[in-house]
Order: structure tokens, then sequence, then C-alpha cells
């Protein structure tokens, strides 16, 4: 081992820039995000931050600790998730590398832009300064900076003992995903359940890995490519008409069947019932469901155990309610799909009908609630569950 790798090594127990450890503050059925990237927010992990709460335990990568993201915001203190901040690039192995702090940092990478698109015509999800200038990936990626900085592995972190192994990997590091999947092989066998990595089809960074390595890897692993979550198009002129898909979010997960090396029952269990709330977080909810019935007829004492836990029970609620409806299901295939429909159209009227009430003044209001008067109706009570969780009042 080299004498700069040594001196990655080193530095990992200084690594930590914000927050505490929480190394030894996690229990079996806590989530543990790894994410890096993504311009100050988390993306489409998002979701699973939600669901989980105070279950959730966000370790966040970046070079830099003077970005946005590494101050907690306002909104974030309220949703009760935990989150440590490492100051430390991850990549393929430990060392030391060159970064390309661009004027525009999005777009900021280990890796230079590739020749082949630098005039392709970009659009981005903001118009806002300093981005409306922007039009070529050529002005997104003019390099202001260059700097030093040490990377590592997933792997080592976990070696190491700087932060809980993950259970989900999210990558958005332009161009350097496929990489710092190839320094997690070992996380990938052991715990991870679900990724969230940007996958690209065509070279938008000198030396990028593309999408098919990453399948490869995924598939190695017993993982399943579920959906691709956002698609980005680059235009070889002018934005007109449909350009040319060049990168994505794809959502990967550990397919069920997928066993964890030398687990006791009580890792697999714990592991399943993650995975069952992880997938059901992105909406997968027949795979959800196919782990809960795993899980419910091999391991019943646990299934009970955890069907009373948060948030586990909203995920097991659901499970039971596809189940009492089962013969419904025999009988009409789309019989789920329309109940979530009329679900979504209420939950958005519902959300339409609040907004109009909280934007009358007061004073009318106080009068219509307690007048008795049928015109307006009073702001709707809120969401109670019935034997049929998915028909709400």
């Amino acid at each position: 081992m080299t004498d700069q790798t040594d001196g990655a090594q080193n530095s990992l127990k200084d690594a930590v820039v914000t927050g505490e450890s929480y190394i030894d503050e996690t229990s079996p059925y806590d989530v543990v995000i790894y994410h890096v990237g993504g311009g100050g927010n988390y993306g489409p992990v998002h979701e699973v931050i939600k669901l989980f709460g105070s279950n959730c335990l966000v370790v966040l990568f970046d070079i830099r600790s003077d970005l946005p993201e590494f101050a907690v915001t306002e909104s974030e203190a309220g949703t009760g998730f935990r989150r440590m901040s490492i100051n430390i690039g991850l990549s393929g192995e430990s060392g030391e590398s060159s970064f390309n702090v661009n004027k525009y940092r999005l777009s900021s990478s280990l890796l230079p832009p590739a020749a082949g698109v630098m005039d392709d015509h970009v659009l981005f999800w903001t118009h806002e300064p300093p981005y409306e200038q922007i039009t070529t990936w050529r002005e997104n990626t003019v390099v202001e900076s260059e700097i030093t900085t040490l990377t590592t592995t997933i792997d080592e972190i976990v070696r190491q003992n700087v932060a809980p192994p993950p259970d989900i990997i999210s990558l958005d590091a332009q161009g350097v995903e496929a990489s710092i999947l190839r320094g997690g092989e070992q996380s990938l066998t052991d715990t991870v359940l679900c990724a969230v990595t940007e996958v690209g089809f065509f070279e938008y960074y000198e030396g990028q890995g593309m999408f098919s390595e990453q399948l490869d890897l995924f598939n190695q692993k017993g993982f399943r490519l579920a959906d691709f979550l956002t698609r980005f198009y680059f235009h070889p002129s002018q934005a007109t008409g449909k350009g040319f898909l060049t990168t994505a979010e794809a959502l990967w997960l550990r397919l069920a069947e997928t066993e964890f090396p030398d687990a006791d029952e009580t890792v697999v269990t714990t592991r399943m019932a993650k995975l069952a709330g992880i997938s059901h977080a992105f909406g997968r909810f027949s795979f959800a469901n196919k782990v809960l019935t795993v899980l419910r007829d091999r391991y019943p004492d646990v299934y009970a155990d955890l069907r009373t836990r948060n948030p586990y029970s909203e995920v097991f609620t659901r499970f039971e309610w596809v189940s009492i409806h089962g013969e419904d299901y025999v009988a009409d295939n789309y019989y789920f799909l329309r109940k979530e429909y009329k679900n979504a159209q209420s939950s958005l009227l519902r959300k339409v009908a609040r907004g109009i009430w909280h934007l009358l003044p007061r004073s009318i209001r106080y009068k219509l609630r307690n007048s008795g008067s049928s015109e307006v109706p009073p702001p709707p009570s809120p969401l109670i569950y019935h034997e049929d969780p998915l028909q709400r009042v």
C-alpha cells in the first residue's frame, strides 16, 4: 500500500466535519443512507427520509465543507432524521485526486467534461441565476479552480468504522458513480438494499463509467433495475423537439430472494423489513408485498412484532389491506390500481380544498365554522383509516 493511500486512511478519523458521528447510535431497524452530490438536496431518497424520519441517518459526503448542503436548514430540522457530514471524496480507491471546481458548481467533478458533447445544448431544472446564462455543456463546465483532495471508498469508510454500514447508496457524482460503486462492492454484497444512481448513456465526462457497467455490477450483486426516476436530454443544437437521452437517475432494489452471506436470522429479518419499507417509500408496493409475504410466512413472530413499529406499521397496514382483498384482485387485476388512483385523486382534492380554506380571511373562516352553513364546507378533517386503509374520510 502506498504512503498516499495510508495518508487517506489515517485522515478518515478526522473526516467528519459537521454533526455527531452516530456510529454507536443506530438501531438495527434504522435506515442508513450514503449520499453524494445532488446540489444541496437529497433527490429521490427524500421519499425514504420522509417515511423513516427519526429512524433515518443520512451520511453526506462532499469534498468541500463550505457548501450549502452542509448547513442544516430549518425545514430539515423539523423532519427528525439525523445527519452526519464527511468532508472527503468517494471514489474507486483511496488516495489523492484532482477535483475541478466549476464556475457553476453542480457540474464540478473529479473528471473533465467530454469533448464530444461540449457544444450540446442543455436545459436545467432551474433557470434562476446564474443558470439562466447557460446554453451549452461547454458553458456549464467552465473550470474556476482545481483542488487536490483526498478520496476514499465506501468499503474503507465501513472498514474503519467512520460511519454505520449503508442500507442505501445515493449517487449524483458527475460521472464518477461507477467508480464509487466499484469501491463499495463488499458493501453491495453485505448490507446495501437499494441504490439511486445517476447513469450515463453517452459520455459527457471523460472516462466516466457508463450505464452498462452499473447494470452488470448490480445484476452480479442481486439487484434489479426498478425505474429511471428522472431523464435528462442533451440537444445537438438549439433545444427544440426531442433531444438525446444522455443521463438519468436509476433506482435499483435488491431482490427478495438474494441471500445475505453469513447472516443470522435477526440480520435477515431486519434487512427484509427495511427492504420492504424502502420499496414502499418509492411506491414499489408489489415488491414490498412480496418481501413481507416471505417475512410473514418464514418468521411469523418477527412479523407480529414489526407490524406495530413506526414507521413499519404504515407499510404493514397497506400489505394487510392487499391481503384482505385478494379475491377482488383475482376477479379484476386492476382492482388495486383503480383504488390507488381514486385515493390519489381524493388526496389531491383535499389538498386543494384545504388550500382554498386557508386563503380565506380569518374572519370569514370563523363565521363559516360557527354558522352551520353548508354552502362552504369546513376544512377537511384529518385522514382516518377504516377497515380499508385506502378509503379515507
